[in-house]
């Protein structure tokens, strides 16, 4: 229960933070103009950033992997559009200094989590179930002591054969 715990507070922990990093971002991109693309890209990705890690926190330990990939990304993407901006008169090469550090920071984080969410999934039972036995091994006798026969059985036979070769063949060819 605590690899669980820790991750939760570690998914706090990056909500906190990138909630102080989103405002800053918005209150950066409000010097852009509202014509300019760039600006309602780079707030689309920051609250997608968001999102995702409120989705993580808050999905079933198997789920949360989905969210965090997407944050990742989401994060790169976000990175990328702060460079560009940073090659214009968009943003002062200090603001876009924090801004980059925070969301690497970000990002290391979340890499960070991603393998401990690994971890927490690993240990889960849904998992393990495939070392359990699901089907006796009787079940499969069953069947395979007459698949030797090669036939593909009728309607009236009750036994449970193996598929006739010659059916695939005509099936695999029409």
């Amino acid at each position: 229960m605590t690899d669980i715990i820790a991750f939760e507070n570690k998914m706090l922990e990056i909500i906190q933070k990138n909630k102080k990093i989103t405002e800053a971002l918005y209150r950066i991109t409000d010097f852009f103009s509202d014509d300019e693309p760039l600006k309602w890209a780079l707030r689309k990705y920051a609250l997608e950033i968001l999102d995702g890690i409120f989705g993580a926190k808050n999905s079933a330990k198997y789920e949360s992997i989905r969210h965090i990939n997407r944050v990742s990304l989401a994060v790169e993407k976000i990175l990328d559009l702060i460079e560009l901006a940073s090659f214009g008169s968009f943003i002062a090469k200090s603001n876009f200094d924090v801004l980059r550090r925070e969301y690497r920071l970000v990002l290391t984080a979340i890499n960070e989590s991603k393998l401990n969410e690994v971890n927490l999934i690993s240990g889960c039972d849904l998992l393990s179930a495939e070392s359990k036995i699901v089907i006796s091994s009787p079940f499969f006798n069953s069947i395979n002591k007459d698949s030797t026969k090669n036939e593909f059985p009728s309607n009236d036979d009750q036994k449970i054969g193996s598929i006739n070769t010659k059916f695939i063949t005509k099936l695999a060819s029409d």
